[in-house]
């Protein structure tokens, strides 16, 4: 029996053990992954070599991966929809710097059914004119509604100053590039980069071996990917000299602030413990610019500090909007709180705070088949090893020290230039 008047003991959490994926190669070259589930639905996330990082016009990547669910030899995008909803199954489709996706979300008992019209998509597109033209009208509007935000013209140009105008990570279309893109460009980028074989395929579900054969064939017939595309442009970073910069924003009632600079990757060996501190600086709801600006101040809705990282390199980046009048004092509070804490040891309790905030994070993240596959296929784009990557950060949040982390914020903050970019 259970005495409900005993609180439960708190006890620390360790290590995690993540059940092992079961992994292999095919013999064209993609490399499978099974990840067992608990439920009767199922996940499957096909990864291609085709991010932007490829095109040689902007927006290819993305208009191809989004018109892959606008018609096929057999079916209009009417009809692809109207089947994916008979059959409770959802396709959701992206692109990214380096890779383009398709995940499939189906029912197990209609995984026969969902797993023909993922074929479909993905090996007979049509491209209609009529739906190209549909998405290129769309993609402009939403593009000239977001030049009218200033936080989304911050972030741009201060993409721009971390890694330099020129990097595939910084440089973004313009209204140009919308009117004149063509759907000829959008089947040329998919005969190059989806006729062969994917990179990877994710799969998570209680499948039995009929249906991994099931989904192994449906990607015998691609040729192999025999080399991996590169770009030397992609991993080249030339941050731009001029650290600061304000953009005047005509008839805006606030504006948006962005300041950071360039770090690393998730393999550099201080990224865990910078983690740590950046959370306590603005990573939660709870931190400090938070408490500062927010709570005592008044000057924003909203702040914080986020760690972003790539392949290669990484960035923090501390954004916030503010009313017009405040411009300053935000920005001379921002640069207080970086300041302190390189100068201050942080108090006992506030880092255990943090520290426990930070894990039961983690723990939320492992909670859950969909969850726990979208974390595995982040880490493993990181071409990184999931239990150990969770297990190292568990025991950096668990055995880092005040005195460790006021260092770790010297090293990377003190006397370092910022870039900031204003719009307002």
């Amino acid at each position: 029996m259970i005495n409900r008047d005993l609180a439960p003991t708190i006890t620390k959490l360790t290590t995690v053990n993540i059940p092992n994926s079961e992994i292999h190669t095919s013999h064209n070259g993609i490399k499978f992954h099974f990840l067992k589930g608990n439920g009767d639905f199922v996940r499957i996330d096909v990864h291609f070599y085709a991010g932007k990082a490829f095109q040689e016009q902007f927006l290819v990547s993305a208009f191809t991966n989004a018109m892959l669910r606008e018609g096929t030899k057999y079916h209009s995008s009417c009809e692809l929809a109207e089947k994916l909803d008979f059959y409770g199954a959802w396709l959701n489709a992206g692109a990214s710097t380096e890779k383009a996706s398709l995940t499939l979300y189906s029912l197990q008992k209609f995984l026969p059914n969902t797993l023909e019209i993922l074929e479909e998509i993905m090996k007979y597109p049509v491209f209609p004119e009529n739906e190209f033209l549909t998405l290129k009208k769309q993609k402009k509007q939403s593009y000239l509604l977001s030049q009218e935000k200033v936080e989304i013209i911050s972030e741009q140009e201060f993409f721009k100053r971390v890694y330099g105008p020129k990097s595939k990570y910084s440089a973004t279309a313009v209204l140009n590039d919308y009117e004149s893109i063509q759907r000829e460009w959008i089947e040329e980028f998919y005969n190059h980069f989806y006729t062969v074989a994917p990179s990877d395929v994710f799969v998570m579900g209680n499948l039995s071996q009929e249906e991994v054969k099931k989904i192994e064939a449906i990607f015998e017939s691609y040729p192999p990917l025999k080399n991996v595309p590169k770009d030397s442009s992609l991993y080249h970073f030339s941050p731009q000299l001029e650290e600061e910069i304000v953009i005047k924003k005509e008839n805006s009632v606030q504006a948006a602030i962005n300041i950071g600079c360039q770090l690393f990757s998730r393999k550099h060996p201080d990224f865990h413990k910078f983690t740590l501190l950046n959370t306590v600086l603005g990573g939660y709801f709870g931190s400090r610019l938070m408490s500062n600006i927010r709570e005592e101040k008044g000057y924003t809705y909203g702040i914080q500090s986020s760690v972003y990282t790539n392949l290669e390199t990484g960035h923090i980046q501390i954004s916030t909007q503010t009313a017009n009048e405040y411009i300053d004092s935000v920005v001379a509070e921002i640069y207080k709180e970086l300041k302190r804490i390189c100068k201050e040891l942080i108090p006992k309790d506030e880092l255990d705070i943090v520290k426990n905030y930070m894990i039961g994070s983690m723990a939320r993240t492992l909670d859950g088949d969909f969850s726990r596959a979208g974390f595995y296929i982040s880490v493993n784009n990181y071409k990184m090893e999931i239990e150990e990557y969770v297990n190292t950060k568990l025991e950096v949040i668990n055995n880092t020290t005040s005195e460790e982390l006021k260092t770790l914020a010297q090293k990377y903050f003190e006397g370092k230039k910022m870039h900031q970019v204003i719009v307002g």
